[in-house]
């Protein structure tokens, strides 16, 4: 039986690093002539899905963006109220201006793109409901930390939640 000694490779190029492989794909075989290393093609590009977005997860993002101007627990809070009213007066009338003049009030203090975040934040609530039921906003209470554990606030996952929160 032949041996097999590796084939020796004279480096005559720059020092390879990570940058020079992106967007490469590798095929490792047991005979060296035969690997092959190619970048992918436009048509692949195109053809490969979207990666999926965490909607629960990109919300937090967007609520974490309005820290500086404005404190966590207010964003939060005045999101949640400003989304129950949208969809409250989508629905019942009865109470319409009443709950139309909070809206108003609570919109005053946030500029127009911050106004256009809550917007989105509230696409991407609705996106993450839309994998079924789970306490999204529980979570993001959660993930931007507004629980308080000196005043002995804790929150249990119901039964079937992730571990992970």
């Amino acid at each position: 039986m032949p041996s097999v000694q590796p084939d020796v490779i004279a480096i005559t190029q720059e020092p390879l690093s990570l940058d020079s492989f992106e967007g490469a794909s590798f095929r490792f075989t047991f005979a060296p002539e035969r690997a092959e290393i190619r970048s992918p093609r436009k048509d692949e590009d195109r053809n490969r899905p979207p990666p999926t977005l965490d909607h629960q997860k990109e919300l937090v993002k967007l609520l974490n963006s309005f820290y500086g101007r404005h404190s966590h627990w207010q964003v939060f809070s005045d999101f949640c109220e400003m989304g129950a009213i949208a969809l409250s007066n989508a629905v019942d009338l009865a109470q319409r201006e009443k709950r139309e003049e909070r809206y108003l009030q609570v919109v005053k203090g946030y500029s127009r793109e911050e106004l256009e975040n809550f917007s989105r934040g509230l696409a991407h609530l609705t996106m993450a409901l839309e994998g079924g039921f789970s306490d999204v906003l529980g979570h993001t209470f959660h993930d931007l930390e507004l629980h308080n554990k000196w005043a002995g606030q804790f929150f249990t996952p119901d039964d079937g939640a992730d571990d992970d929160c």
